[in-house]
């Protein structure tokens, strides 16, 4: 079920995107992005690079598991 109408999602994916564009230009001091979680009253939000040229967002229930969804897309891209 969406919780946001279609703008507010593009303006959420747009604010995803400009953090993960000021944490990468700050890599070569505190190294390459990983994931991050943001947990909200509602929702958890993963943002992760999916390859070299893809950045993954994922929106979850709060109660679920983020390691492990995380563990599990990172053997999806090795393989």
């Amino acid at each position: 079920m969406n919780l946001l109408t279609p703008e507010e999602s593009k303006k959420s994916l747009e604010m995803v995107m400009t953090g993960w564009k000021v944490r990468s230009e700050l890599s070569h001091k505190i190294g390459r992005g990983r994931y991050v979680v943001a947990e909200y009253e509602k929702i958890k939000r993963i943002t992760m690079p999916f390859g070299d040229d893809y950045l993954l967002c994922l929106t979850t229930e709060v109660q679920a598991d983020h390691l492990n969804i995380i563990n599990r897309i990172r053997i999806l891209e090795a393989d």
